[in-house]
């Protein structure tokens, strides 16, 4: 299981701290102690499984947790 880690990013609700947690290529989403999103892969489209965020944020998240897997 990959490391937990913490993300900062503008999405349309303003900007969100949240700590990821990952495990077998789904992210579950914390921000203040409680979930609040997980996100997933599908098909190579990001997609909430839970969560009221928008298919945007999603696509904004899911591509920066992939910056922050691949270390340059």
């Amino acid at each position: 299981m990959a490391e937990t880690f913490d993300l900062e990013i503008e999405i349309s609700a303003g900007k969100k701290s949240f700590t990821i947690i990952p495990e077998n290529d789904v992210f579950t989403l914390m921000e203040s102690g409680s979930i609040v999103a997980i996100l997933k892969q599908k098909e190579g489209e990001w997609q909430f499984t839970t969560g009221s965020y928008s298919e945007e944020d999603a696509k904004l998240i899911g591509r920066k947790i992939r910056e922050i897997e691949k270390p340059s």
